[in-house]
């Protein structure tokens, strides 16, 4: 698949990459295109930019099901199979649980509720009744009153 854009073909094997994971430069690359092209073909063919987007939002869907799953816990069903020298079989079935995951409870709290668990919150100041903070200039007179009356407050 190189050079000639195939409506026939492309549309299809660029959603195959994309759900893929795979990024456009990726994607041009498997193509056996340069990204320069990709990207025209996305301006001239709707079907490409289509494709794109249909191909990583399955992607992402899935990435964040498994970051879902890693930060809620889960359970899942191991199975060991034994060979004896007779031919014979044995099946063993362990149901196991993965205990929820600290770092992607984080990551998904600071990036779905991020005016709640953003690590840096915003401290807003506001003077009397909400209104703005007045700010003043002292004189060098009220400047020293004021440290010699703070200065009295803290030897007591």
């Amino acid at each position: 698949m190189t050079g000639k854009y195939d409506e026939r073909r492309h549309p299809d094997a660029i959603a195959a990459l994309a759900r893929r994971g795979l990024t456009d430069d990726k994607i041009a690359h498997d193509l056996r295109i340069s990204r320069k092209t990709l990207s025209e073909w996305k301006k001239r063919y709707v079907a490409v930019g289509d494709a794109l987007k249909e191909g990583k939002v399955i992607a992402d869907g899935q990435v964040e099901g498994a970051l879902y799953r890693r930060a809620c816990g889960y359970t899942y069903t191991e199975k060991k199979t034994t060979e004896f020298p007779d031919g014979s079989q044995r099946i063993e079935t362990t149901r196991k649980e993965v205990a929820p995951d600290t770092t992607a409870i984080i990551f998904w709290l600071k990036n779905r509720a991020p005016d709640v668990w953003r690590d840096v919150q915003r401290q807003e100041i506001t003077g009397t009744e909400g209104g703005p903070v007045q700010v003043r200039m002292m004189t060098d007179e009220e400047l020293v009153a004021a440290a010699e009356k703070t200065m009295k407050k803290v030897k007591g």
